[in-house]
């Protein structure tokens, strides 16, 4: 099936980078939506009509609206099937742990990371969080990782887009140690290296970063 370009709404230097990181993965054509964040363009009319949370990012696709990075990366990922950055839909355990993946890394792995910014006054009860605990988290990642490349195993996905982007955004600003995580660090450096990232990157690198302001 034939599908018009996406339109990627996009704030260089934020959580939307991932998206514009499966974008160069799957090696299409898209045009691309500066969100500036400085400026409040994501709490205009026309943008909010998009997203009522007024974030990005945001993904257009003929009269499809998709919001959420992992809703994002998992619509993409189906509907570009020849990129195989996901396993084919169905009752398998790959499809499975693939899916586990990219809810694990909104529902837990970033609000842990968050978590380590802000330290709170009372320890947290992991009772009380969805994500239990940073350590936790951390000891799920790397079990995860042991003896491959990536979450599935030498197949990349965009289980690693959303991931591999997180992990790196959590050793950069030091709630991961490399030195105490190595096969996590390893893991990141796999992620970052590749071309499509890199392309990513270089268009961030274009603009300025947002104000934490607003």
């Amino acid at each position: 099936m034939e599908y018009p370009k996406p339109i990627l709404h996009h704030a260089p230097h934020t959580r939307s980078s991932m998206s514009l990181c499966m974008l160069e993965e799957l090696g299409i054509d898209y045009d691309l939506h500066i969100i500036n964040l400085n400026d409040g363009d994501q709490t205009q009319e026309n943008f909010s009509a998009l997203n009522p949370m007024k974030k990005v990012p945001v993904l257009q696709h003929g009269g499809v609206t998709v919001s959420e990075t992992g809703a994002i990366l998992s619509y993409l990922a189906d509907a570009y099937p020849q990129s195989k950055l996901s396993p084919a839909p169905g009752a398998t355990m790959e499809r499975a742990t693939y899916l586990r993946w990219l809810f694990f890394g909104g529902s837990c792995f970033e609000p842990a990371v968050m978590d380590q910014f802000f330290p709170r006054k009372e320890p947290l009860n992991p009772g009380q969080a969805a994500w239990g605990d940073f350590t936790r988290v951390l000891d799920t990642l790397r079990e995860g990782l042991t003896g491959k490349e990536y979450l599935l195993g030498e197949n990349f996905s965009a289980a690693d887009i959303l991931i591999g982007n997180q992990v790196v955004f959590a050793i950069k600003y030091e709630s991961i140690d490399p030195k105490q995580e190595p096969a996590i660090a390893a893991y990141a450096a796999r992620c970052e290296s590749r071309p499509a990232w890199k392309r990513a990157r270089e268009k961030d690198e274009k603009h300025p970063y947002p104000s934490t302001k607003k």
